[in-house]
């Protein structure tokens, strides 16, 4: 079986506060981008993990291997796999890209036994494996709460495209929450952003991210990032995640197809996409 893992990107991220246990609390709008990592999962004698294009190291700590050690365990499944993947998406850019490979071997593993899964089922499986993994599993626009584990899915009028630009750098995300002063963030006002992408209205003076502060200090060529978009002509230019990838988005495709020309030869990772709705 082939499938896609599709990234995400945050239009708005706010970290509410610290909960007792140690985790924050968020509110986040988050939309999948027509941008992914390819897999293939077949039956075999023997488990085997190979990455055919790019790089990835398979160990305990990999979503693709705790997806598929959770779904045997889970359901008793004896067969072993050869899981491929062709990894187009880059790692510790805030595009969930090793938490949307896990939600697609879950996807992928339910569909080859007819598992059938319940939302709460699929809700308790992605979270075993980490925070993102749920809205991963869906990759439809969301409203997302909480831990991760409350999704309200949103219509989006109007289509967007979108230029993605990481930095050579990497941002951890325990490290990037770790930086964080709750006292003097920046908290997106969601409500709003979530009725004017509901109306087709302008959005882009709105959107923020509470990470982007921290996220720019433990990575400075992220700022250069949001300069160089800006430079070249981009409305805005935001963090998604706890970056470093920084990304911009129009309704206009000419216009951020004419942004990655300008860009081009700059020391970044850059895609040009469209949010999928």
């Amino acid at each position: 079986m082939e499938i896609r893992a599709y990234c995400k990107v945050n239009l708005a991220l706010d970290v509410i506060g610290k909960r007792e246990d140690g985790y924050h609390e968020l509110r986040m709008i988050m939309v999948p981008v027509n941008f992914y990592d390819d897999i293939k999962i077949e039956k075999n004698d023997t488990m085997v993990y190979e990455c055919t294009k790019g790089r990835m190291y398979f160990d305990s700590s990999n979503t693709i291997v705790k997806a598929v050690e959770i779904m045997k365990e889970e359901f008793g499944i004896e067969d072993n796999f050869k899981v491929s993947i062709a990894k187009h998406l880059p790692m510790k850019a805030g595009l969930a890209g090793g938490s949307t490979d896990g939600a697609a071997i879950i996807r992928a593993i339910n569909k080859m036994y007819k598992l059938n899964l319940g939302a709460e089922k699929i809700k308790e499986l992605c979270l075993k494996i980490g925070a993102d993994v749920l809205f991963n599993y869906y990759s439809k626009p969301a409203l997302v709460e909480g831990l991760g584990d409350k999704l309200t899915f949103i219509d989006i009028k109007d289509d967007y495209y979108i230029l993605i630009v990481k930095p050579r750098g990497g941002v951890s995300t325990k490290e990037c929450y770790g930086s964080l002063d709750l006292n003097n963030a920046v908290h997106p006002d969601v409500d709003t952003i979530l009725e004017k992408l509901k109306n087709g209205e302008e959005v882009k003076d709105l959107l923020s991210n509470t990470l982007e502060k921290p996220a720019i200090e433990l990575c400075r060529e992220i700022r250069n990032a949001k300069e160089d978009l800006i430079k070249a002509g981009a409305d805005f230019a935001m963090v998604s995640g706890s970056g470093s990838s920084v990304f911009t988005i129009d309704k206009d495709e000419k216009k951020i197809l004419e942004l990655r020309e300008k860009l081009r030869g700059k020391p970044y990772f850059i895609r040009s996409s469209k949010l999928l709705k």
